[in-house]
């Protein structure tokens, strides 16, 4: 159980950076990131939202990508693709993928298709 324990807290340290990354890059988007959904927005009505958004794509990008902010798109092209490149092949990567990109994909990429089967209404 000590050697558990131990790995928890590796892992609770590697969260709270990874978060700590995140938060930062929220803070002061990179060009992708405006480039996906626009400047951040001063009024409070909208503001909660596009910082889920911008959250939700670079949790992606450290997480699963293991890109920090400052590395610049993830491929050369702008839009979603340069902020969190194309859509894996793998189901499961593609899940997480889907996740992040449907923060945008009503107005970004209107014809994004969800991965997996439709589970109704």
């Amino acid at each position: 159980r000590p050697g558990q324990d131990l790995v928890r807290q590796r892992l609770d340290t590697v969260e709270g950076a990874l978060t700590q990354q995140v938060e930062r890059a929220v803070a002061a988007p990179a060009s992708y990131l405006t480039a996906v959904l626009g400047e951040p927005p001063d009024d409070g009505s909208s503001a909660p939202q596009w910082r889920e958004a911008a959250a939700r794509i670079e949790g992606y990008r450290h997480r699963e990508l293991g890109r920090a902010s400052g590395e610049g798109p993830v491929v050369d092209e702008d839009g979603l693709p340069g902020a969190i490149g194309p859509r894996p092949s793998d189901y499961l990567q593609a899940l997480q993928w889907d996740h992040a990109a449907e923060v945008v994909a009503s107005e970004a990429v209107p014809d994004l298709e969800p991965c997996g089967p439709e589970l109704g209404p």
